[in-house]
């Protein structure tokens, strides 16, 4: 199977990773830089309008790949894109109709609320994208409920969740580490963006720093918060800010730590998709303590301490709980869970099984009726549980 992946201007996706994942298929990549991480990639020029918020507001950014509906990409069995209210999905619909083959969209957003939903262009994207597609690849039920909500066909819908790869991402040879160190990985903002509680996190590190002998908590990220975080760590000596790292040293720093923790809070356009980190740490053998922002509670079991949105107190117990011996039994639950539901190999199976079910639905070239997948592909959640 010959896939064409189609990013939005800018966007290095850990979307593309899945997709690597998938066994027997030959992954081209389309975007406006090289992506190492891709089999084949194919440039393009790019447009892209400033956006207030910040470059991580990608979905919701005007921004296209010049020619990309005109592109020669060769035989391709199936078109993939990011997002439903993306400019990339409305480009790749149009691709995808004029090659006669099967269009698959994939999905962390989770609000149908969001405003952009309701504006134009965003409106008109959207609509378009949930009318036309062939296939919906929801990265976590959740995110199935939001699309289909928004008008997607549930027999259209299918969830993969993503995978960590969990050879790169395994417990430390000892266990967890003897000191109390505490690690955070994220955006160090509190604003309307992608907010992941890191102003929580540090006021619940300086109270747990009078009661835990040695408390390090660390903070790997960057943001607005980074200078402000960054003088009061100088201060402080349980806080330190290690700024961006590159992304083959995280498996080190979270097989450094005892605890991972993330407070995610929802905001009116963004509550928390996934959270790879999560799983990344839990695949490490870590407890984790985080919020029950958005799709959270659906990947995290519930042994792990989940708390409130800005429940400062609740954050500081959770940790300090996690620090001492039963966040070693959680840690080792969370590696079996991980190697059960988010390997990534595993899940490139899935995905490649989705996929497979597209070839031949749209027989003959031309735009027509995509052709629905069988209603079983995806049922409703039960309403509790993770």
């Amino acid at each position: 199977m010959r896939v064409l992946l189609c990013l939005p201007p800018a966007r290095i996706s850990n979307e593309v990773d899945l997709f690597r994942a998938m066994p027997a298929t030959d992954l081209v990549v389309v975007a406006d830089h090289e992506v190492a991480e891709a089999g084949h990639a194919l440039v393009l020029p790019a447009r892209r309008l400033p956006l207030v918020g910040g470059r991580e507001g990608w979905t919701a950014a005007p921004a296209w790949l010049r020619g990309l509906p005109a592109l020669d990409p060769g035989p391709v069995d199936v078109v993939a894109s990011l997002e439903l209210l993306s400019f990339g999905s409305r480009q790749a619909a149009t691709l995808a109709a004029r090659l006669g083959v099967p269009h698959a969209v994939t999905i962390f957003e989770t609000l149908a609320a969001n405003p952009l939903y309701r504006l134009p262009p965003w409106r008109g994207n959207t609509r378009r994208t949930a009318r036309s597609a062939d296939l919906f690849v929801c990265f976590t039920r959740r995110a199935a409920d939001h699309a289909v909500a928004l008008g997607c066909p549930e027999g259209r819908c299918v969830v993969v969740h993503p995978g960590v790869d969990t050879e790169r991402f395994r417990p430390a040879a000892g266990g967890r580490s003897g000191q109390p160190n505490v690690v955070f990985v994220g955006m160090l903002r509190a604003d309307r963006g992608a907010d992941k509680g890191v102003a929580d996190i540090v006021e619940a590190g300086g109270r747990l720093a009078s009661v835990v002998e040695g408390l390090r908590l660390r903070l790997v990220g960057e943001g607005p918060l980074g200078p402000e975080l960054a003088a009061r760590a100088a201060t402080e000596p349980f806080l330190e800010v290690l700024g961006r790292r590159p992304r083959q040293e995280l498996p080190t720093l979270l097989r450094q730590a005892r605890v991972l923790v993330l407070a995610s809070r929802r905001t009116a356009k963004w509550e928390e998709q996934f959270g790879f980190v999560l799983v990344e740490a839990m695949a490490s053998g870590l407890p984790v303590v985080a919020t029950r922002s958005g799709a959270i509670p659906e990947v995290v079991p519930a042994w792990n301490p989940l708390v409130a949105e800005g429940d400062v107190d609740g954050l500081a117990e959770g940790v300090r709980a996690a620090l001492g011996p039963a966040g070693d039994e959680w840690g080792r639950r969370n590696r079996a869970h991980v190697l059960d539901r988010f390997d990534l190999r595993h899940q490139g199976r899935a995905l490649a099984e989705a996929l497979g079910g597209l070839r031949g639905t749209r027989p003959g070239g031309g735009r027509g009726e995509a052709s629905p997948l069988p209603p079983a592909t995806w049922r409703r959640p039960p309403a509790t549980g993770p």
